[in-house]
């Protein structure tokens, strides 16, 4: 037999009534810097923070005065902490889920007796290392199928530890509805505090993720562009150069020309200036480089969008005018200054 996870034991404490037994798991014993000041919240299977003079009320039926020989005191103990930490990120979520399997467990085992109606009452303590539940049960209870009262003296099997009597079976140790039940319970709250935990680490690596996709891509689109501008720049000053050289006469032209050189270069310069330091990174962690699909059609910034457009329309305009000289440029240019002359 395996060591439960949970042990559900009958309890003996002195008083001579009904409202000192419900003032004793309200008040007794108060863990005044973990439950607080006041007295402990009592619950049934109806009502939630009631004080142990309401819940002794409902626990007599008639509401008057019932006697300790009436009720049944038990108390329902964790055994292992984690599995009371781990119900909820405060005691007053763990609480709000031990109420909800206590009421399961207690209304599957009044079903399983034949019990109609079954009155109780219960309090959580927390003021010793394992967090436990004492339940007070009216031992008067309605009979399911003739409607007549009867009475409970003990919580017998199969509510409770027992090794079931079955013929040609092997004895296996069971350790009753009302613990099987809270147990199952307590289990499926642990797996959904699972799941959602294992959803927002999830969510939060995605969102990371994300963010660190959108920043490399940000990052190779600026390289992208600074290298594109700088081959731009180049190139135009290389032409203007050459044109001078060889003495082109077209002065608007030669004007044009040196004029989205100027913005070229302007352009060039208003990149951020951690291009380098981006390029530098990338070298040493051997990211690819420089990007391999770059568009500009898809850069946000309106300038570049403008730039861009500029320059291709001023490519266009330089294409329709060959600025390459004819083979016989140069004697054309002889003959002319010596007609000049």
């Amino acid at each position: 037999m395996s060591k439960s996870r949970f042990i559900l034991k009958q309890a003996e404490v002195s008083g001579g009534a009904s409202s000192d037994l419900t003032r004793y798991i309200s008040k007794h014993d108060l863990d005044r810097r973990r439950e607080g000041e006041r007295a402990r919240p009592l619950f049934t299977d109806r009502a939630d923070d009631l004080t142990f003079w309401k819940a002794r009320e409902w626990l007599s039926i008639t509401g008057g005065a019932l006697s300790k020989d009436d009720v049944l005191h038990y108390v329902l103990s964790f055994e292992n902490l984690p599995d009371y930490n781990g119900l909820g990120k405060d005691d007053r979520e763990r609480a709000t889920e031990i109420r909800h399997a206590l009421r399961r467990a207690l209304n599957r085992a009044a079903k399983e007796i034949g019990v109609e109606h079954w009155r109780w009452a219960a309090g959580i303590h927390l003021n010793q290392p394992n967090p436990h539940i004492h339940i007070l049960f009216n031992k008067n209870v309605i009979d399911r199928k003739t409607g007549d009262l009867k009475r409970i003296t003990k919580l017998l099997e199969p509510l409770v530890a027992h090794y079931p009597k079955e013929a040609g079976k092997a004895r296996e140790f069971d350790y009753g509805i009302i613990i099987n039940s809270f147990a199952e319970s307590v289990d499926a709250r642990l797996r959904a505090r699972a799941q959602e935990k294992d959803l927002s680490i999830a969510k939060t690596r995605e969102t990371t993720r994300l963010r660190e996709r959108s920043t490399l891509r940000s990052d190779r689109i600026l390289l992208g562009e600074s290298m594109r501008a700088r081959h731009e720049m180049e190139r135009l000053s290389a032409l203007a150069l050459s044109l001078e050289k060889r003495g082109w006469k077209s002065p608007e032209h030669l004007l044009r020309l040196k004029s989205r050189l100027k913005a070229a270069r302007e352009y060039h310069t208003s990149l951020p200036p951690h291009v380098e330091d981006l390029r530098a990174c990338d070298k040493e962690s051997g990211a690819p480089f420089p990007c391999r699909c770059f568009r500009p059609q898809r850069f946000a910034n309106s300038k570049m969008r403008r730039l861009n457009a500029e320059m291709r329309s001023g490519f266009k305009c330089w294409k329709r005018f060959d600025y390459r000289l004819p083979p016989n440029a140069e004697t054309l240019r002889v003959t002319s200054m010596n007609a000049g002359g």
